[in-house]
């Protein structure tokens, strides 16, 4: 039997090594270098099909969005289409790809805080199923662009978190409602079915996404008193990574989630979630080595990958291994940095790890498939490639890209 890393079922360990899905480190990091992202088309699907199976069963009307921004390598996002999931996208790049990937435009949401008049162009063309807005300026941008046009577009209001200090987002009450309703009233080309709440990342407790169910209920709710009964809820995201986050605490946040809805009468409307980190967070590994040590007062090690293609602020639930000495016990204290000449890039302090850690040594970093691209830097080292392992073989989709690629 396998023993996993971690839980997670593609890591594991064969005679004091570690393996990706099959795939030895040893051999991947002897073919490929380090830094080196690994991910698994296993776990992307896997993570597809557990995500929407248990949610199916509670909610008659689903409609499950990947987040573009968690990943959106093509080779990544087109596993993920297959898995009939669609689009949840921010930018012009994400929506552009998005159509050329050929995700049903029906299942393509757009929204965000910067909406120029391009991309929203690039939207009404396509026939997108829904448009997010945040603001007035938004609103009226809408109704300007829509003169021309002899099509219905559905659009969507986000109201603001609670957590966030009301920063993006429509106030949820019914004098703000009734100014939006009255507004959109002036456009027929426009039609508001949707309300939008999303609260937060690595949400770990079940009861955050209860609140933010009942938070949107009782947005619908005025938004009914006001005149317009919304034909869809979208939940937004804030998923862990599918290891962190197991089936019994998913199950539970569907079926807290369900019970309210019946309980208010919303169980027919369409549900939408939008998962990125929980499809791809766990499906993809760093593999990494160790360029230097400092033990003067504390146990330092330095990698030759850093905060610049593994950014903390993605909040990811890093975890951290030596995969040529797997079977060593990792149970002393070490801090991790990466190659960049400033105090900042730190990846981890005091985190359980070797004793006997030495130059060379190879480090498999869990819980890194998401957020990677979008929210990493350009500092001027090397680009990491990127290998898919598809079908039990390796396929190079990302080459390792040196630093004239930025200029």
């Amino acid at each position: 039997m396998k023993t996993k890393i971690s839980g997670n079922p593609i890591a594991t360990i064969r005679q004091n090594e570690a393996y990706i899905d099959g795939f030895s480190t040893k051999n991947l990091v002897k073919k490929f270098g380090t830094p080196l992202f690994v991910y698994s088309e296993n776990k992307i699907r896997s993570n597809c099909s557990n995500f929407s199976q248990i949610f199916k069963k509670l909610f008659p009307n689903l409609l499950v969005l990947y987040s573009f921004k968690a990943n959106y390598l093509p080779q990544i996002c087109e596993i993920i289409k297959s898995e009939e999931i669609g689009a949840e996208t921010v930018t012009s790049f994400e929506l552009e790809s998005a159509i050329k990937l050929r995700f049903d435009p029906k299942k393509i949401h757009l929204g965000g805080v910067y909406l120029p008049e391009d991309i929203l162009k690039i939207a009404f063309r396509n026939g997108i199923g829904l448009i997010s807005i945040c603001s007035l300026t938004q609103l009226n941008t809408l109704i300007k662009l829509t003169e021309d046009i002899d099509k219905t577009q559905n659009i969507g209001i986000r109201i603001v978190s609670p957590k966030f200090d009301r920063r993006i987002g429509f106030a949820p009450n019914k004098e703000t409602f009734m100014r939006i309703i009255d507004s959109i009233s002036k456009s027929p080309n426009l039609k508001l079915t949707t309300l939008h709440s999303h609260y937060g990342t690595q949400m770990m407790e079940p009861s955050i996404f209860s609140n933010n169910a009942k938070y949107i209920l009782d947005a619908a709710s005025l938004m009914e008193e006001a005149g317009v009964n919304v034909s869809q809820l979208n939940l937004g995201g804030g998923f862990p990574e599918a290891t962190i986050m197991n089936n019994i605490q998913l199950e539970k946040i569907g079926k807290d989630i369900s019970q309210f809805m019946r309980e208010r009468g919303y169980l027919n409307l369409e549900i939408v979630f939008e998962p990125g980190r929980y499809i791809v967070g766990d499906a993809g590994i760093l593999l990494a080595s160790v360029i230097d040590l400092n033990f003067q007062n504390q146990r330092w090690i330095y990698l030759d990958a850093g905060t610049n293609i593994c950014p903390i602020w993605a909040n990811s639930n890093l975890r951290f291994f030596c995969a040529n000495k797997i079977s060593s016990p990792h149970n002393l204290p070490i801090n991790i940095a990466g190659p960049l000449p400033t105090y900042m890039d730190v990846l981890a302090k005091k985190t359980p790890f070797i004793k006997n850690v030495e130059i060379n040594d190879t480090l498999i970093i869990l819980n890194v498939g998401a957020y990677n691209l979008s929210w990493g830097t350009l500092f001027p080292f090397s680009q990491p490639p990127y290998v898919l392992i598809k079908n039990n073989q390796l396929v190079e989709i990302r080459p390792r890209k040196n630093p004239s690629f930025i200029l």
